[in-house]
């Protein structure tokens, strides 16, 4: 008798029904849009289920037996956390794979961070859709200090970083995109913050980092706040990042420890562009947009 069993998922696909009888896994899309995205499985239950004996394996379409890119998530670990798994699916439909004992092929990196001592402790992350950056110590106080998270917009699918980093030229468009989005005293793209007494309150930029995965398919690090008293509270943050390949979001996990106060109020901002007619969300699909790239239509 064929037994199953559910996960549930947050990414927009319903769910993943694991096939003990035939060692598969199916996982259903049943929205009207296609879905290409990153699906999390424990790596504890994926490596039961299908007796894995090693950390290497190839996941395969059983349709079609086309081989699905792969990441083993670590999470700053030395022994993988969950598999992250690519999939493209139709809507209303579903796809079952299973695995094999033979080598994976090599993905592509399509995600990647690294801290940027060259550019005064600036801490930059990227995949093949966008750039972003955040601003650390040595640019506090400086006639270029900015506060918010910065973001690049690319026309290319490469990974860029390193290369704009070693010519510094990122601000004007030489084909691949560029850097024009200006942060300056706001929260930038997304960013969050304390909001004390009705008023926005910046602090000190990030002290320490740590990547826990790069690459290829989800790259996730964590930037450490020094303790700090803002308008008198005691105040500590951490956030924690992850971009995936494909997504023009980053996931933020924002963690902050007030040792003055059981609580305390955070607002996430996103700057406003000189546009004529900027708009921010759309009501209809419930989104919340950047305006004001023109590289990525």
């Amino acid at each position: 008798m064929k037994r199953t069993f559910i996960l549930s998922l947050t990414l927009g696909l319903s769910s993943i029904a694991f096939a003990q009888n035939n060692k598969t896994i199916t996982v259903k899309n049943p929205s009207a849009v296609s879905r290409t995205e990153l699906i999390s499985i424990p790596y504890a239950t994926f490596e039961k289920h299908f007796e894995l004996k090693k950390n290497v394996f190839t996941i395969v379409d059983s349709k079609d037996k086309a081989e699905l890119a792969y990441q083993l998530e670590k999470l700053g670990q030395p022994t993988p956390q969950n598999v992250l798994i690519q999939v493209s699916i139709a809507p209303k439909s579903a796809l079952t794979f299973g695995v094999t004992g033979n080598n994976p092929k090599t993905v592509a990196t399509k995600t990647f961070a690294r801290y940027v001592p060259e550019r005064k402790d600036d801490f930059a992350w990227e995949n093949d859709i966008a750039a972003f950056r955040a601003y650390g110590k040595a640019l506090e106080g400086s006639s270029e200090d900015a506060q918010g998270f910065d973001f690049w917009s690319k026309r290319t699918n490469d990974l860029i970083i390193d290369e704009w980093y070693k010519t510094g030229d990122y601000h004007a468009d030489h084909g691949k995109g560029l850097d024009y989005y200006s942060v300056g005293q706001t929260l930038g793209v997304g960013d969050a913050t304390p909001f004390i007494d009705q008023q926005v309150v910046y602090h000190k930029h990030y002290r320490q980092y740590e990547v826990l995965d790069n690459g290829p398919l989800r790259t996730t690090f964590k930037l450490i706040y020094e303790p700090e008293n803002v308008k008198g509270q005691n105040i500590q943050v951490e956030k924690t990042v992850s971009l995936d390949a494909g997504s023009q979001l980053n996931k933020i996990r924002y963690a902050i420890k007030n040792t003055t106060s059981s609580s305390t109020p955070v607002v996430v901002g996103v700057a406003k562009r000189k546009e004529d007619k900027p708009q921010l969300l759309n009501d209809t699909k419930r989104v919340f947009w950047l305006i004001g790239s023109p590289l990525r239509g």
